[in-house]
């Protein structure tokens, strides 16, 4: 929210909400993905995802992938 209210773009990279297509953690992480079996209550990646989306449609955040 700092990004959008003090910058006229952003342009984000990596925010793949620890997806479930990965069997190790994001960031190279050597850990088994904990969200793709079970449902924690630590993190909610629908959740992330749908601010994610949310800042992507009201404010002028593009995702790098997007854009290239």
């Amino acid at each position: 929210m700092y990004a959008v209210k003090n910058y006229e773009e952003i342009v984000i990279h990596g925010f793949d909400v620890y997806s479930t297509k990965y069997d190790t953690l994001h960031f190279f992480e050597n850990k088994p993905n904990k969200y793709k079996f079970s449902n924690t209550s630590d993190h909610s990646c629908d959740c992330e995802e749908k601010f994610l989306s949310l800042i992507q449609e009201k404010y002028n955040v593009k995702h790098l992938k997007d854009i290239i």
